[in-house]
């Protein structure tokens, strides 16, 4: 009841409502129409803009890597074109793809974590070691995890 007569006092005019946050848009703000997008499976015709996007946005952006100052697009790329390759063999990974401008907009990495030995086509995959890797910002991150 206290609820209804509350919501009694709400103007009905959307036009008055405003946000206390500052971060909200008013209502006359103009949105742009999201891209129609097309999920599909990665494959290796799609490696080299995967490359860049992981590079170029992920390493970019993600927090742990700015704090890292990793030095780009040189310090990730031995583990990058690992995870791919690993991706591609899995064959779980996905790239979102712009209907309109056909562009590569997003990807989805996704690996098969426990397998046998058997279904491992290239055996890459049970080569993963962390102390591999030169970078040893990428190796203090993995650790982490």
């Amino acid at each position: 009841k206290h609820l209804n007569n509350k919501s009694d006092s709400i103007s009905s005019n959307n036009e008055s409502l405003t946000s206390s946050c500052p971060s909200t848009p008013t209502h006359s703000t103009t949105w742009l129409e999201s891209p129609l997008i097309d999920l599909r499976i990665m494959n290796n015709e799609h490696r080299n803009k995967v490359f860049e996007l992981v590079t170029e946005i992920f390493f970019r952006d993600e927090p742990l890597n700015k704090c890292l100052t990793f030095n780009l697009p040189y310090e990730p790329i031995e583990f990058i074109e690992y995870v791919i390759t690993i991706a591609l063999e899995d064959q779980c990974s996905f790239v979102a793809i712009d209907i309109q401008t056909q562009n590569i907009i997003g990807v989805i990495i996704n690996i098969i974590k426990h397998r046998s030995i058997i279904t491992t086509i290239n055996n890459n995959q049970n080569n993963f070691n962390i102390n591999n890797f030169q970078s040893e910002k990428l190796r203090f991150i993995l650790n982490i995890l």
